[in-house]
Protein backbone atom coordinates (compact mmCIF):
# COMPACT_ATOMS: atom_id res chain seq x y z
CA UNK A 1 0.00 0.00 0.00
CA UNK A 2 1.53 3.49 -0.95
CA UNK A 3 1.74 6.15 1.71
CA UNK A 4 0.80 9.75 0.03
CA UNK A 5 0.67 13.03 2.29
CA UNK A 6 -2.09 15.77 1.76
CA UNK A 7 -1.09 19.29 2.77
CA UNK A 8 -4.34 21.73 2.34
CA UNK A 9 -5.60 24.41 4.24
CA UNK A 10 -8.85 24.53 2.47
CA UNK A 11 -11.12 21.77 4.40
CA UNK A 12 -12.89 20.81 1.59
CA UNK A 13 -10.03 20.70 -0.93
CA UNK A 14 -8.15 18.12 2.03
CA UNK A 15 -11.52 16.26 2.35
CA UNK A 16 -11.66 15.52 -1.23
CA UNK A 17 -7.89 14.96 -2.15
CA UNK A 18 -8.25 12.14 0.90
CA UNK A 19 -11.03 10.68 -0.60
CA UNK A 20 -9.70 10.45 -3.62
CA UNK A 21 -6.59 8.39 -2.62
CA UNK A 22 -8.15 6.51 -0.46
CA UNK A 23 -10.80 5.31 -3.42
CA UNK A 24 -7.16 4.10 -4.99
CA UNK A 25 -5.91 1.81 -1.84
CA UNK A 26 -3.77 4.36 -0.52
CA UNK A 27 -2.73 5.10 3.28
CA UNK A 28 -3.20 8.94 3.54
CA UNK A 29 -1.86 11.41 6.15
CA UNK A 30 -3.23 14.68 5.96
CA UNK A 31 -2.36 17.95 7.65
CA UNK A 32 -3.52 21.67 7.08
CA UNK A 33 -0.36 23.39 7.77
CA UNK A 34 3.04 22.59 5.64
CA UNK A 35 5.13 23.81 9.13
CA UNK A 36 7.29 20.74 10.22
CA UNK A 37 7.09 18.96 6.52
CA UNK A 38 10.33 17.48 7.31
CA UNK A 39 9.29 15.71 10.06
CA UNK A 40 6.09 14.72 7.89
CA UNK A 41 8.50 13.33 5.11
CA UNK A 42 10.72 11.69 7.39
CA UNK A 43 7.45 9.74 9.43
CA UNK A 44 5.36 8.95 6.69
CA UNK A 45 8.07 7.82 3.88
CA UNK A 46 5.43 9.41 1.04
CA UNK A 47 5.29 7.73 -2.93
CA UNK A 48 3.64 11.38 -3.59
CA UNK A 49 2.92 14.68 -1.52
CA UNK A 50 -0.08 16.41 -2.72
CA UNK A 51 -0.27 20.29 -1.62
CA UNK A 52 -2.09 23.88 -1.74
CA UNK A 53 -0.16 25.66 -3.77
CA UNK A 54 -0.23 28.68 -1.37
CA UNK A 55 -2.44 29.83 1.42
CA UNK A 56 -2.28 31.30 4.85
CA UNK A 57 -0.93 27.98 6.71
CA UNK A 58 0.69 26.17 3.87
CA UNK A 59 3.42 27.32 1.50
CA UNK A 60 3.55 24.82 -1.46
CA UNK A 61 5.76 26.51 -3.52
CA UNK A 62 8.28 26.74 -0.90
CA UNK A 63 7.42 22.96 0.21
CA UNK A 64 8.04 21.63 -3.39
CA UNK A 65 11.70 24.12 -3.53
CA UNK A 66 13.46 22.55 -0.32
CA UNK A 67 11.90 18.48 -1.34
CA UNK A 68 13.47 19.00 -4.56
CA UNK A 69 16.39 19.66 -3.04
CA UNK A 70 17.22 16.09 -1.66
CA UNK A 71 14.22 14.23 -3.14
CA UNK A 72 12.38 12.69 -6.15
CA UNK A 73 8.56 12.15 -4.45
CA UNK A 74 6.82 13.48 -6.57
CA UNK A 75 4.38 16.62 -5.96
CA UNK A 76 1.06 17.53 -7.43
CA UNK A 77 0.39 21.50 -6.27
CA UNK A 78 -3.39 22.26 -6.16
CA UNK A 79 -4.39 26.14 -6.29
CA UNK A 80 -7.95 27.88 -6.07
CA UNK A 81 -6.45 30.67 -8.05
CA UNK A 82 -4.57 29.37 -10.31
CA UNK A 83 -3.27 31.57 -13.40
CA UNK A 84 -0.07 31.54 -15.51
CA UNK A 85 2.24 32.70 -13.09
CA UNK A 86 1.18 30.04 -10.44
CA UNK A 87 1.62 27.75 -12.90
CA UNK A 88 4.98 28.85 -13.89
CA UNK A 89 6.38 28.86 -10.39
CA UNK A 90 4.77 25.60 -9.33
CA UNK A 91 7.22 24.08 -12.66
CA UNK A 92 10.11 26.01 -12.04
CA UNK A 93 9.82 24.52 -8.22
CA UNK A 94 10.02 20.99 -9.89
CA UNK A 95 6.05 20.11 -9.32
CA UNK A 96 5.16 16.96 -11.06
CA UNK A 97 1.57 17.88 -11.63
CA UNK A 98 -0.61 21.13 -11.19
CA UNK A 99 -4.57 21.39 -10.73
CA UNK A 100 -6.84 24.40 -10.58
CA UNK A 101 -9.15 23.75 -7.43
CA UNK A 102 -11.97 22.59 -8.09
CA UNK A 103 -11.63 19.98 -9.43
CA UNK A 104 -13.39 16.73 -10.44
CA UNK A 105 -13.00 13.34 -8.36
CA UNK A 106 -11.81 11.58 -11.83
CA UNK A 107 -9.17 14.10 -12.32
CA UNK A 108 -7.64 13.78 -9.05
CA UNK A 109 -7.76 9.75 -9.13
CA UNK A 110 -6.07 10.26 -12.99
CA UNK A 111 -3.45 12.54 -11.78
CA UNK A 112 -2.55 10.18 -8.22
CA UNK A 113 -2.28 7.20 -10.54
CA UNK A 114 -0.19 8.46 -13.60
CA UNK A 115 2.27 10.30 -11.34
CA UNK A 116 3.05 7.64 -9.10
CA UNK A 117 3.37 4.87 -11.69
CA UNK A 118 6.27 7.51 -13.31
CA UNK A 119 7.92 7.85 -10.04
CA UNK A 120 7.59 4.11 -9.26
CA UNK A 121 9.09 3.37 -13.20
CA UNK A 122 11.70 5.56 -12.29
CA UNK A 123 12.61 4.34 -8.98
CA UNK A 124 12.40 0.80 -8.77
CA UNK A 125 14.34 0.14 -12.45
CA UNK A 126 18.05 -1.27 -12.74
CA UNK A 127 20.46 0.37 -14.07
CA UNK A 128 21.59 -0.31 -17.46
CA UNK A 129 24.76 0.31 -17.11
CA UNK A 130 26.62 -0.09 -13.41
CA UNK A 131 29.91 0.82 -14.06
CA UNK A 132 32.15 3.64 -12.72
CA UNK A 133 31.66 6.48 -14.89
CA UNK A 134 34.61 8.99 -15.71
CA UNK A 135 34.76 12.40 -17.63
CA UNK A 136 36.93 14.70 -17.01
CA UNK A 137 36.68 16.35 -13.74
CA UNK A 138 33.35 14.49 -12.90
CA UNK A 139 33.20 10.79 -11.33
CA UNK A 140 29.94 8.66 -10.97
CA UNK A 141 29.43 5.33 -9.44
CA UNK A 142 26.20 4.05 -9.52
CA UNK A 143 26.37 1.52 -7.55
CA UNK A 144 27.35 3.56 -4.68
CA UNK A 145 24.73 6.51 -5.84
CA UNK A 146 27.85 8.74 -6.07
CA UNK A 147 28.74 11.70 -7.86
CA UNK A 148 31.95 13.59 -7.51
CA UNK A 149 33.36 16.94 -9.41
CA UNK A 150 36.76 17.42 -9.03
CA UNK A 151 36.91 15.77 -5.90
CA UNK A 152 33.93 17.24 -3.99
CA UNK A 153 31.03 15.28 -3.80
CA UNK A 154 27.46 16.08 -5.10
CA UNK A 155 24.37 15.57 -3.81
CA UNK A 156 21.62 14.32 -6.45
CA UNK A 157 18.32 12.73 -6.39
CA UNK A 158 17.67 9.66 -8.14
CA UNK A 159 15.97 10.80 -11.31
CA UNK A 160 18.97 13.84 -11.08
CA UNK A 161 21.39 11.24 -10.95
CA UNK A 162 19.65 9.28 -14.05
CA UNK A 163 19.16 11.99 -16.40
CA UNK A 164 23.36 12.62 -15.85
CA UNK A 165 24.63 9.30 -16.44
CA UNK A 166 22.37 9.46 -19.37
CA UNK A 167 24.04 12.38 -20.84
CA UNK A 168 27.83 11.44 -19.52
CA UNK A 169 27.48 7.89 -21.05
CA UNK A 170 26.94 9.81 -24.39
CA UNK A 171 28.78 12.72 -23.82
CA UNK A 172 29.14 15.09 -27.37
CA UNK A 173 25.82 13.51 -28.43
CA UNK A 174 23.09 15.23 -28.17
CA UNK A 175 19.82 13.86 -26.06
CA UNK A 176 16.03 14.51 -26.71
CA UNK A 177 14.14 15.27 -23.56
CA UNK A 178 12.61 11.55 -24.00
CA UNK A 179 15.96 9.81 -23.82
CA UNK A 180 16.67 11.52 -20.73
CA UNK A 181 13.82 10.09 -19.36
CA UNK A 182 14.45 6.94 -20.75
CA UNK A 183 12.69 3.91 -21.89
CA UNK A 184 11.65 3.33 -18.36
CA UNK A 185 9.28 6.28 -17.57
CA UNK A 186 5.83 5.02 -19.04
CA UNK A 187 4.13 8.15 -18.61
CA UNK A 188 4.72 11.24 -20.75
CA UNK A 189 6.14 14.33 -19.40
CA UNK A 190 6.62 17.85 -20.38
CA UNK A 191 9.61 19.53 -21.54
CA UNK A 192 9.64 21.60 -18.40
CA UNK A 193 9.73 18.91 -15.83
CA UNK A 194 13.11 17.68 -17.56
CA UNK A 195 14.17 21.50 -17.82
CA UNK A 196 13.46 21.69 -14.16
CA UNK A 197 15.95 18.80 -13.05
CA UNK A 198 18.44 19.51 -15.59
CA UNK A 199 18.72 23.48 -14.16
CA UNK A 200 19.18 21.66 -10.41
CA UNK A 201 21.93 19.19 -11.98
CA UNK A 202 23.71 22.64 -13.25
CA UNK A 203 22.90 24.43 -10.08
CA UNK A 204 24.55 21.43 -7.52
CA UNK A 205 27.60 21.65 -9.97
CA UNK A 206 28.14 25.48 -9.78
CA UNK A 207 27.62 25.24 -6.17
CA UNK A 208 30.82 23.94 -6.08
CA UNK A 209 32.42 25.61 -9.47
CA UNK A 210 30.60 28.42 -10.45
CA UNK A 211 32.25 27.78 -14.02
CA UNK A 212 30.77 24.54 -14.63
CA UNK A 213 29.45 24.42 -18.28
CA UNK A 214 29.47 21.28 -19.54
CA UNK A 215 25.57 20.60 -20.16
CA UNK A 216 24.67 22.51 -23.26
CA UNK A 217 21.58 23.29 -24.30
CA UNK A 218 20.73 23.18 -28.05
CA UNK A 219 17.37 24.29 -28.31
CA UNK A 220 14.41 22.79 -29.51
CA UNK A 221 16.78 19.71 -29.77
CA UNK A 222 17.85 18.58 -26.03
CA UNK A 223 21.27 18.72 -24.15
CA UNK A 224 24.49 17.69 -24.89
CA UNK A 225 27.27 16.71 -21.95
CA UNK A 226 31.25 17.93 -22.98
CA UNK A 227 34.00 17.10 -21.59
CA UNK A 228 35.69 19.81 -19.43
CA UNK A 229 37.68 21.65 -21.94
CA UNK A 230 40.74 21.94 -19.86
CA UNK A 231 41.07 18.49 -19.00
CA UNK A 232 40.84 17.86 -22.44
CA UNK A 233 43.41 20.39 -23.38
CA UNK A 234 45.74 18.55 -20.33
CA UNK A 235 45.51 15.58 -22.16
CA UNK A 236 46.54 16.79 -25.37
CA UNK A 237 49.46 18.23 -23.48
CA UNK A 238 50.20 15.14 -21.69
CA UNK A 239 50.09 13.17 -24.91
CA UNK A 240 52.35 15.47 -27.07
CA UNK A 241 54.75 15.70 -24.59
CA UNK A 242 55.00 11.63 -24.20
CA UNK A 243 55.61 12.05 -28.33
CA UNK A 244 58.59 14.53 -27.82
CA UNK A 245 60.37 12.34 -25.47
CA UNK A 246 60.04 9.08 -27.44
CA UNK A 247 61.03 11.66 -30.65
CA UNK A 248 64.17 12.18 -28.18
Amino acid sequence: MENIVVIADNEEMRSLLVDCAEFLNCRVFAYHSSQNAERMLVTHRPSLVIVELLSRKVDGLGFTRALRAVSDIPVVLVSATLDEVEYVLGNQAGADRILGWPVSKSMISVTISAVMERYNSIRLAPDAESSTIVSGNLRMEPLRHLVTWKGREVRLTATEFKMLSRLVRRAGTVKSRDELMGPDCSYEVNDRYVDSHIKRIRSKLRDIDPGFSQIETLYGLGYRYVEDKAVESDHRRESFSHRELRLA
